[in-house]
């Protein structure tokens, strides 16, 4: 198959632009990234997100509500906002995600890298079920690999931040490699 470079070209403009949206989305996420504290660092303890008087007076009220909405009144601002600003953000890098992943299927199609990946399975194997295997262990790790970086920024350092992770980037890695064995094991049964 002849190579075209505008193609390989639209390929590398596709992800450099998805990893400046990373640094851009929405506001927020891009002043995390000016905020950003580096795992293992300590942060200097933050007040309790709610007034726990308020908050357990809210606990005893009857009416579903009235509760929630005398619970809603123990939150601070500064914890709305935050709260508010995550959500947010939540939003933006689900839609970013669903566009990168979808671009790069594509790519993979119209660059001829998912012929590749047939054409390997199969002079690996005669056995059509085991190069329907095959064949999803490569794509799966390609986009495993090439969507890393923006898996890395919302899973771990946004999480970190926001203070809803607090597992080390080790912890974490691994946690990527598990997961990525589990959808190679899983995938390739359903492909089979």
């Amino acid at each position: 198959m002849e190579q075209r470079p505008g193609l390989w070209i639209s390929l590398v403009l596709i992800l450099l632009s998805s990893q400046v949206a990373v640094a851009r989305a929405g506001g927020g996420p891009a002043a995390e990234l000016a905020g950003y504290r580096a795992p293992g660092r300590r942060r200097a303890p933050s007040p309790r997100p709610y007034d726990a008087d308020k908050a357990k007076a809210a606990s005893q009220i009857v009416d579903p509500e009235a509760a929630t909405r005398a619970y809603l009144d123990s939150v601070s601002p500064e914890r709305r906002a935050q709260t508010k600003s995550y959500a947010h953000g939540n939003y933006v890098f689900q839609i970013l995600d669903f566009v990168v992943s979808s671009a790069l299927m594509i790519l993979l199609i119209v660059l001829g890298i998912s012929v590749r990946f047939r054409n390997l399975a199969r002079r690996i194997t005669q056995v059509r079920l085991l190069q329907r295997a095959l064949y999803w262990i490569q794509f799966f790790v390609t986009l495993k690999v090439i969507g890393f970086p923006l898996t890395l920024y919302t899973n771990y350092y946004r999480e970190t931040h926001y203070g809803l992770l607090s597992q080390s980037l080790g912890g974490f890695l691994a946690d990527q490699g598990k997961e990525i064995l589990i959808g190679c094991l899983l995938g390739s049964i359903f492909m089979m």
